[in-house]
């Protein structure tokens, strides 16, 4: 028995319709979820840095460096250049690390923050 096999396929412009309004805001409310980890870390870091002056703390900040194509990237970091040789260490300064323990001592208060953004809290 020879045939052809075909299939219908109904409601697909209102599917794309719908599937369209979920995704209107996605980007934007990536960036939010992002910026909700990227602040714990940030304020954790402040806590955590050497404070000589006050310098150093003040400088550290987050910001936007990459948003698209169904991603975010929210870097946070110090704008005093000496900040990232406390973090490292030189050849003549043990590191006194204050950047990586704030992420990896809070990457379960991160999550949290970024899935109450996602669920719309």
């Amino acid at each position: 028995m020879s045939g052809s096999n075909w299939c219908s396929l109904q409601g697909v412009p209102a599917l794309v319709a719908s599937l369209q309004r979920r995704m209107d805001g996605y980007e934007d409310r990536l960036e939010e979820a992002a910026t909700a980890g990227a602040m714990i870390v940030e304020e954790e870091a402040k806590s955590r840095v050497r404070k000589k002056s006050g310098e150093l703390a003040e400088s550290i900040d987050h910001r936007t460096v990459e948003k698209g194509a169904g991603r975010c990237f929210v870097a946070v970091g110090p704008k005093a250049f000496h900040g990232y040789f406390g973090e490292l260490g030189t050849k003549k300064m043990a590191a006194w690390p204050y950047l990586r323990p704030a992420l990896i001592e809070n990457k379960d208060r991160i999550v949290e923050a970024i899935k109450e953004k996602f669920k719309g809290g």
